[in-house]
């Protein structure tokens, strides 16, 4: 089989680290399909072992954790989906047409600027164009996101990456926001033609995350330190109104993340006028899974939606 149609993640949250492998398929009509899923629980905040500066060592426990789940796994890649606040992460508008190397730089040096980095010195960034905007006077800007990590960071999710390898194979390691991967779930699930706009928040205990998508197009992403069952639906109204959306141009919510009763979104509701939805994944693969429940499979939106993206 082509390692390359094969797709492996993890996403670390708490004390859980949730994972998932698909099959892309081997042409354009074929729907993706599972392969794996599952989570496994620690017994120490798995996030802080692999994503923080410092803090205590127990990642000869989470490598042993995904070679064991992925073992015989032809994936050539591991992917690992990080929450915004467990990283540098941010959008940033650079002139349409700029050139490639030049536009790297300049979201290098920001990066670099933003996690208190040398800017003389290497600064490893994954950076995404997300979409262009036309500004009253008619310039065109193309908004990128950016992702950093330091190089501690880097040479610890290699390691676990190279643990599922097989001996003439090497694993590689990529990182995705989980807000990126929330919005190519819905960019999945929502009408080709449908240029509304959709937003996801996801449910994190005193975080609250989002992705707003306009159709397909990832059009921003975000996260506070709000519990979204008493400050949710001030910040969502903060953030469009930063972003200069009218709450009524919003035309579906749905929900990710932990999973959270109707009482804890009420506020979120009534703001936007809209009954939310749990944001089931399986639905964009080849099978819904029918029999499971949707706010508990709303839980892999981060590590699913990185596979499809």
């Amino acid at each position: 089989m082509d390692g390359s149609r094969i797709r492996a993640g993890i996403e670390l949250h708490g004390r859980v680290m949730r994972y998932a492998e698909i099959d892309l398929g081997s042409g354009e009509d074929e729907e993706p399909r599972l392969r794996r899923l599952g989570a496994c629980d620690f017994d120490f905040v798995v996030a802080e072992t692999l994503l923080a500066l410092t803090g205590p060592s127990n990642l000869d426990t989470v490598t042993t954790a995904v070679r064991e789940i992925f073992d015989g796994s032809e994936a050539k890649t591991l992917h690992v989906v990080v929450h915004p606040w467990n990283s540098t992460s941010f959008f940033s508008p650079l002139p349409e047409g700029m050139p490639p190397a030049e536009r790297f730089e300049q979201l290098r040096q920001e990066a670099a600027m933003l996690s208190d980095a040398s800017i003389a010195r290497p600064v490893r960034v994954k950076t995404t164009p997300v979409r262009i905007e036309t500004l009253a006077e008619g310039r065109r800007i193309h908004w990128h996101h950016v992702l950093r990590f330091s190089e501690s960071v880097h040479a610890r999710l290699a390691h676990i990456a190279a643990s599922i390898a097989d001996d003439d194979i090497e694993i590689k390691h990529e990182v995705a926001d989980t807000t990126g991967a929330a919005a190519a779930v819905l960019a999945r699930l929502l009408p080709e033609d449908d240029e509304s706009l959709a937003l996801a928040v996801g449910v994190y205990g005193n975080r609250t995350e989002v992705a707003l998508c306009r159709g397909e197009t990832w059009h921003f992403g975000h996260y506070a330190e709000a519990d979204v069952r008493t400050d949710g639906a001030y910040f969502v109204a903060a953030l469009l109104d930063r972003l200069d959306i009218a709450p009524a141009d919003i035309g579906r919510l749905f929900l990710y993340g932990e999973p959270a009763g109707a009482e804890a979104v009420a506020g979120l509701e009534a703001l936007l006028g809209l009954e939310a939805e749990p944001l089931n994944p399986l639905l964009a693969l080849d099978t819904a899974r029918s029999g499971a429940d949707p706010l508990a499979l709303a839980a892999f939106v981060p590590v699913l939606g990185a596979l499809l993206r």
